[in-house]
């Protein structure tokens, strides 16, 4: 039997034995407490989760939220712009004669072709606009005169243009009726005459 083969001395086993237990002995007494610390410092992970998860955080310690007055499922209404007031008719307007004044105002015009005009636009209004040739007509194209404003005489379009910037212009029906009482007329016509003095002023 060679050397390597011969069986140690049962002194020596103990010796192995013991220096093995000894070994896992000390391996324990480390490994222990660091996998209890190990166990502790994971559950304080664990604690530290819980404590912060979105159901457990104090309501308190929430920042405030946006007031429920500011909160609605309708927008605010917009209020739309009021338009401004018109300016009042000047009551020395107001008057039953005043067409008539205003119509018979041609007579004092120095040029002759600016008397002419107005002849051939009254008569043209006649026809197309339908109003009396005196004083309505003669109004209108005098007013008009007077104010540097342009009129379509020739069509219906041009009265139209002018009763829609009466309305424009913030006038109401009350406004239409109260001139066509003061002057006589309709209230289209005093819609027409009116936007024209209304420009004057």
């Amino acid at each position: 039997m060679n050397e390597r083969n011969r069986p140690l001395p049962l002194h020596d086993v103990f010796d192995i034995v013991e220096r093995r237990r000894r070994q896992r002995a000390r391996v324990r007494a480390v490994a222990g407490p660091a996998a209890a610390v190990g166990a502790a410092g994971m559950a304080g992970v664990i604690v530290l989760a819980l404590q912060t998860a979105p159901d457990q955080v104090d309501p308190a310690a929430t920042p405030p939220g946006p007031s429920a007055a500011l909160i609605s499922s309708t927008p605010p209404a917009v209020q739309p712009a009021q338009p401004a007031s018109p300016p009042p008719f000047d009551p020395d307007d107001l008057r039953p004669g005043y067409l008539s004044e205003v119509a018979s105002g041609v007579s004092g015009l120095a040029e002759d072709a600016d008397r002419a005009r107005i002849g051939e636009q009254a008569t043209a209004i006649e026809r197309a606009w339908g109003l009396e040739f005196y004083p309505e007509a003669k109004a209108v194209a005098m007013k008009a005169l007077t104010t540097g404003t342009p009129l379509v005489v020739d069509d219906p379009s041009g009265a139209d243009a002018l009763v829609n910037g009466f309305e424009r212009a913030g006038y109401t029906e009350q406004d239409a009726a109260e001139l066509a009482a003061a002057w006589g007329t309709d209230e289209r016509t005093a819609k027409i005459v009116g936007v024209l003095l209304a420009q004057a002023d």
